[in-house]
């Protein structure tokens, strides 16, 4: 009965939120920190955590969402959010073991590897939802919606990843 009320309050939400259209924040997302260097722990045979905070600097709520080149590398227990006016968060950030890589290690190891941020800024005397899943959900929509409407008005930020090489 619980799990059934929870899916017909995110329901509601999400039903609420279809109609929020975002707009050009004022300030990138702060990222920290904007380089994340790993070591080989095992030849990358074993998964790698870390931990990256992303700050709102500006006055009002913003949505973000995190994205990659490649889809599995690496992995976010956050995709998208809301972040209230100045409000920060941290996630984790987790490298696959080798074996679950798509690609090949060449390509991997040693390169490169871009983290976007993007955030949209949310229109005045929107609802922050509290729960973090809420949130979540709510961010994926804005960013559904805003694309439909307007896409070019997202700000991004960048964060940079390297795995260096085998020992």
């Amino acid at each position: 009965l619980r799990s059934m009320e929870e899916k017909v309050k995110r329901s509601e939400l999400m039903k609420r939120e279809k109609e929020i259209v975002g707009e050009t924040p004022e300030n990138e997302l702060k990222i920290s920190p904007r380089w994340m260097v790993f070591e080989p722990t095992g030849n990358y045979t074993q998964p790698i955590r870390s931990t990256i905070s992303v700050e709102n600097l500006d006055e009002y709520p913003v949505a973000f969402c995190v994205r990659t080149k490649e889809r599995h590398m690496p992995r976010f227990n956050l995709g998208y959010g809301i972040l209230k006016e100045f409000e920060s968060i941290s996630f984790d950030v987790m490298i696959p073991p080798s074996n679950e890589w798509i690609k090949s290690e060449e390509t991997i190891i040693g390169n490169h590897h871009k983290i976007v941020f993007e955030n949209l800024r949310l229109p005045p005397g929107t609802s922050i939802p509290e729960d973090q899943k809420d949130r979540s959900l709510m961010g994926r929509q804005v960013f559904r919606t805003t694309q439909s409407c307007s896409s070019f008005i997202r700000l991004y930020t960048k964060s940079h990843l390297v795995l260096l090489p085998k020992k």
